[in-house]
């Protein structure tokens, strides 16, 4: 960024919506050498599901297909195919509830310890506030900042003259009054 900045204003006198365009094609091209990247994994596996879990979904599924295939001999098919059926959904179940409960209570001692669940902390409140100049941090003079704006901001303004419009108008801006102005024919 520090070499493109001298390029950057060497083009001020552009227009904005090219320099804009200059300022994000850098910064995207940086951003694609720079950062790194990886690429996550297409589908997330379920950590409970254990490999002997997974040998029982393949049986099943192989009798599925016997099932289906066969004309004779259904019963004794369809009667294997939800007996595995019943016992893959208890495995499952009771791989759940442990992969949970490992999780939950799991040993914060020794060496190769991993975090499993991280605590966020966010600051609650009204950050410092400025007013003339000093930064107030205790929660009474925040209130009393705040106060003033809305009051400010919420209260009725006193209607203003002709006159009094011009002077607010002409010294915001800077400029002197006009002269009067005569026309002459």
């Amino acid at each position: 960024m520090a070499i493109f900045t001298n390029t950057f204003i060497a083009h001020k006198h552009k227009d904005s919506n090219h320099l804009w365009d200059m300022f994000k094609a850098e910064i995207n091209q940086l951003s694609t050498l720079h950062i790194p990247t990886r690429q996550i994994k297409s589908r997330a596996d379920l950590p409970w599901v254990t490999h002997k879990i997974v040998k029982l979904i393949r049986k099943r599924d192989k009798l599925y297909t016997k099932l289906k295939r066969s004309c004779s001999h259904k019963s004794h098919y369809a009667e294997k195919f939800k007996h595995l059926k019943s016992t893959i959904q208890k495995q499952i179940i009771n791989a759940y509830w442990s992969y949970l409960e490992s999780v939950i209570f799991s040993d914060t001692q020794g060496p190769g310890h991993k975090k499993k669940f991280y605590k966020k902390t966010e600051n609650i409140g009204i950050a410092p506030l400025n007013s003339e100049g000093q930064t107030h941090s205790d929660p009474v003079s925040k209130a009393n900042i705040l106060n003033k704006q809305f009051e400010f901001v919420f209260s009725k303004p006193s209607p203003l003259s002709l006159k009094q419009l011009a002077k607010s108008s002409m010294s915001k801006l800077g400029h002197p009054p006009m002269s009067p102005i005569t026309i002459t024919v």
